[in-house]
């Protein structure tokens, strides 16, 4: 048997500043959210490959190696909340970013644009700045 490393979980200061209100207004869309990475982070344990847990139906693939895990689970009427992670494949970290409600592409662009800065940021992605053509 293949000798899996184990991996971190590394919260993000994004993170408690946005679960505080989700969790306030939310509650049964994060207890989904809590279970359901649980679930991706056990799985990523066993598999040690992250792209793997796409197939999972709650996760979504996002930009630059991002993934959002939704409320998908027990519950009516839950309202759309993602929570954005990064799993760091060389450090074997799982970055939790944020967590938000899903309103419109434009609020979940915003949300994705704050997490690829911190990332760039803590030098895990680059984002490029593309040049207008004159």
């Amino acid at each position: 048997m293949a000798n899996i490393a184990q991996w971190n979980t590394i919260i993000h200061s994004i993170y408690d500043r946005s679960s505080k209100k989700m969790f306030k207004k939310h509650n049964a869309e994060m207890r989904n959210i809590a279970e359901n990475f649980i679930d991706y982070s056990g799985f990523i344990q066993s598999t040690d490959n992250p792209v793997l847990a796409l197939k999972k139906v709650y996760v979504h693939k996002e930009q630059k190696g991002m993934m959002a895990i939704d409320q998908k689970g027990t519950g009516k009427n839950l309202a759309q909340l993602r929570l954005y992670v990064y799993p760091d494949t060389d450090k074997k970290e799982i970055h939790v970013l944020k967590v938000n409600t899903k309103p419109t592409k434009s609020q979940q662009g915003q949300d994705i644009t704050e997490c690829l800065k911190l990332l760039e940021k803590e030098g895990l992605v680059s984002i490029r700045k593309s040049k207008k053509s004159s």
